[in-house]
């Protein structure tokens, strides 16, 4: 079994590395970055997502949150070129996310059945909350974060002049 940090896999083997919610995890994720770069083409994608406000879970591998600007530093220092990077969610899907875990998943029923009733009572009342953000959610408030960046192609070497 390998770990983030070194993939049992040759240099510029894929096309597409795919991180959903793992920088987070991991002590330091610049080097996971790094690794995801040396695996990648010349030329290929990073698609990778963290939280930037979720309450603790899978203690005690529970790093880091993130911002936007700090996502995009991890980036640039393992070599990647960011080319988008999203905030999603804004103030209201935060209050509901922060709620749904403290109210549902902290607190949630002892019995398997009431568990299930108060799921889909919570989600719902908590879909409803999440869209008062409408169509231009406060960035400032993100649940989670989406980049995307390119590991830059090489440099062809240039042909020799005939002088």
């Amino acid at each position: 079994m390998a770990g983030a940090e070194a993939l049992p896999f040759r240099s510029g083997a894929f096309d597409l590395v795919l991180a959903t919610q793992v920088l987070e995890h991991v002590p330091e994720p610049e080097e996971v970055a790094r690794e995801a770069a040396r695996v990648l083409v010349d030329g290929g994608w990073l698609v990778a997502s963290v939280p930037q406000m979720v309450a603790l879970h899978e203690a005690p591998r529970d790093y880091f949150r993130f911002t936007v600007f700090g996502l995009e530093h991890v980036l640039r220092a393992a070599g990647l070129e960011p080319v988008a990077i999203r905030p999603l969610g804004g103030f209201w899907a935060m209050i509901a996310q922060q709620l749904e875990f403290r109210l549902l998943w902290d607190r949630g029923a002892r019995w398997r059945w009431l568990r299930r009733i108060e799921l889909a009572v919570g989600r719902f009342a908590l879909g409803i909350l999440a869209g008062l953000d409408g169509r231009r959610p406060d960035e400032r408030y993100a649940l989670n974060i989406v980049a995307t960046a390119r590991k830059a192609p090489a440099a062809q070497p240039r042909p020799a002049s005939s002088a």
